[in-house]
């Protein structure tokens, strides 16, 4: 069977590989251009691209006008995930594209839902092939799988599992094909919005299981964070300190440790970084910067 591959980012990148290693081999990749990164700007592929051009694979720019629509008629079927790019209208019309999402569709559509499931604490979440329409993430069912999300996961461990299961979906899809039913989405539909530095602050009035959660659903790529002693600071791992008699925000010092207190409970902080240096454990963090956490007393 001849697969066209549409995918950009690392979680596109990641399915890729997956598939390569089940002999799942796309015909041609289609992805974005090289994107300007780090303080130079200077142009980078995207991990997608990056991953083709070492495996051998064919690839080629989006985004595809019209005209273009004879590239794909070679291929039985388009598969696509993490693409960063809407479909036009003539491609989903005229193509059996359908798209892998790391979610129990219809709860968070959307760029970004592994984010929002751990942020928001959901117990089950999950991988949906399903048949592109001209909506966001609103076509119907193919293949869809449970998983659910053990309480210590964080952003990467839980991205690594629906890897896992993303890849196996889509060999058992393309085993079935195209003889396979479609179920349309069933519930309430939720929107897994794209998230910013302002998303990844913590409010250390909430109660310590939603700062947790936070910490889990930033790390280990981005960083939840707060300020302390006028510099920032990010969190990048973290315990539940599950008693109470702590002020939001305290700083407590103790057993070689560091506990900050929340609304109910605090966190006990196990890898950070301070601003202008690099990640670190809390024990190696406290030997420069112990009396510096004394006298802010606080995090903000």
């Amino acid at each position: 069977m001849k697969i066209a591959y549409f995918s950009s980012g690392r979680f596109g990148a990641g399915l890729l590989s997956n598939l390569l290693k089940r002999e799942i081999r796309p015909g041609v990749v289609f992805t974005l251009p090289d994107r300007p990164q780090g303080r130079g700007l200077k142009l980078h592929p995207v991990p997608v691209k990056a991953l083709s051009e070492r495996e051998g694979l064919p690839v080629r720019y989006l985004p595809l006008c019209e005209e273009d629509g004879n590239l794909l008629k070679e291929y039985d079927v388009i598969l696509s995930c993490d693409i960063g790019f809407i479909f036009p209208s003539w491609m989903v019309q005229s193509y059996a594209c359908y798209n892998l999402h790391p979610s129990l569709l219809p709860r968070w559509r959307g760029p970004a839902p592994i984010f929002w499931t751990i942020k928001t604490g959901d117990i089950e979440t999950g991988i949906t092939l399903f048949r592109m329409e001209e909506a966001i993430d609103s076509g119907m069912i193919a293949l869809q799988e449970r998983v659910k999300v053990e309480s210590d996961w964080n952003y990467a461990q839980l991205e690594g599992v629906l890897l896992g299961k993303g890849a196996k979906l889509i060999e058992r899809f393309l085993a079935l094909y195209p003889s396979i039913g479609l179920t349309p989405q069933d519930g309430e539909a939720t929107y897994a919005r794209k998230f910013g530095k302002k998303d990844l602050k913590i409010n250390w009035e909430n109660p310590c299981q939603l700062v947790y959660n936070l910490i889990r659903a930033s790390a280990p790529y981005w960083g939840s964070w707060t300020s302390v002693g006028g510099k920032r600071l990010k969190i990048f791992a973290g315990e539940m300190v599950l008693k109470d008699g702590f002020v939001p925000g305290q700083i407590v010092v103790e057993d070689g440790g560091i506990i900050v207190g929340c609304g109910q409970g605090a966190i006990k902080l196990l890898n950070v970084q301070i601003e202008g240096k690099r990640r670190m454990s809390v024990r190696e963090f406290l030997s420069g910067y112990r009396s510096f956490l004394m006298s802010a007393g606080r995090m903000e």
